[in-house]
């Protein structure tokens, strides 16, 4: 790419970004603030709840699909009449934290830094996937890919916390997500990149 189209494009993002910059932090600000730990059903569904206008103006596609026990996988599709590619963004929602833990830990912003239970982990990654897309696609340079959303809720990693709730150590998170995908591919052994 040219130095001048390089610039153009960057000029474009940039001000995007700030004129998107309000919206996305007080999104980020009411995700933050819902008890969504692994497990809270309502909360993690809330989550989920409060991205799908962003997916729609998107025009993404979306579908929700719930365990009992563990709470709500969102899968969301941007598909250009004839995709040119793929690309998979995959992060998940939920929170290691239980009740009452987003009132004792609130969102708030320290200079340019902000804090809340996911600000600095995937819920701001998830919207900052978001928002860039958007903000591409306003400008009219979204690339003619198909983009998959994948939001799983994750369980506890191996350990005594695990050990202690029956079931949950072995769901069949990971191949769930590789199916929901798109891939088709049924992934053996351990459901969880932590082991197990």
């Amino acid at each position: 790419m040219e130095d001048a189209k390089r610039q153009t494009l960057a000029r474009i993002v940039r001000a995007g970004a700030e004129e998107m910059l309000p919206r996305q932090l007080a999104l980020l600000e009411q995700i933050c603030a819902i008890d969504s730990g692994t497990g809270n059903e309502a909360g993690n569904a809330a989550v989920t709840g409060l991205l799908e206008p962003v997916l729609s103006e998107l025009g993404a596609r979306t579908e929700r699909v719930t365990e009992p026990g563990l709470g709500t996988h969102l899968v969301a599709r941007v598909r250009p009449e004839q995709p040119r590619g793929k690309v998979l963004l995959a992060a998940h929602l939920d929170t290691v934290f239980g009740p009452g833990f987003a009132e004792k830990h609130h969102f708030h912003i320290e200079g340019e830094w902000a804090h809340g239970l996911g600000a600095g982990d995937c819920k701001s990654g998830v919207l900052i996937s978001l928002f860039g897309a958007l903000i591409l696609k306003k400008a009219g340079l979204l690339p003619p890919w198909e983009l998959t959303y994948l939001s799983p809720v994750t369980r506890p990693a191996p350990g005594p916390a695990a050990r202690s709730t029956p079931g949950r150590r072995r769901t069949r998170l990971w191949p769930w997500c590789s199916r929901a995908a798109g891939s088709g591919t049924d992934v053996p052994g351990s459901s969880h990149p932590a082991g197990g």
